[in-house]
């Protein structure tokens, strides 16, 4: 269901919500707009949940960066509606420990968790495309690596 770029208009809206800077993003083909987390505005945060639903439109990325090194950051509760967690999205969020993934998230971009040194345990369901290098300087890394979950960079968009 995702679209990938190709099919996205630009962040043409930003909001400011609970410490939190949402984008908000056109499909080009159908119209449909949806909110994506762009940037925190608070990095002493220990604990956030992200809404499902920011003006009336569903929450469906966590962006680019969103929360890398945010270093207070231990939980992050996220709406079942994510489908995307962009790169480096949590990178460098050493004390992350607690982190929900979604039932509908499809995709999680290269670094989105790289160097989440407190980050023991993710449950990923089966149909989620993990691009490698997700988890570097994590404990997860290794894990991921023997089960061979991870999707190779050029695979991610298919």
């Amino acid at each position: 269901m995702y679209w990938g770029k190709d099919h996205l208009k630009k962040m043409w809206k930003q909001v400011d919500l609970e410490g939190v800077r949402y984008g908000f993003v056109k499909n080009k083909t159908n119209g449909f707009i949806f909110a994506v987390v762009d940037s925190v505005l608070d990095f002493d945060i220990e604990e956030i949940e992200i809404p499902g639903v920011v003006n009336d439109c569903p929450v469906m990325e966590i962006g680019k960066f969103s929360f890398s090194s945010c270093h207070e950051l231990k939980k992050v509760e996220l709406p079942q509606c994510i489908m995307v967690i962009g790169t480096y999205a949590f990178s460098s969020c050493e004390n992350l420990s607690e982190i929900n993934v979604p039932s509908m998230l499809e995709k999680i971009h290269y670094g989105a968790f790289k160097e989440c040194r407190s980050l023991n345990k993710i449950d990923i369901g089966p149909n989620v495309k993990v691009e490698e290098g997700t988890f570097i300087d994590c404990p997860l890394d290794k894990k991921y690596q023997f089960q061979g979950k991870y999707t190779s960079s050029r695979d991610m968009y298919k």
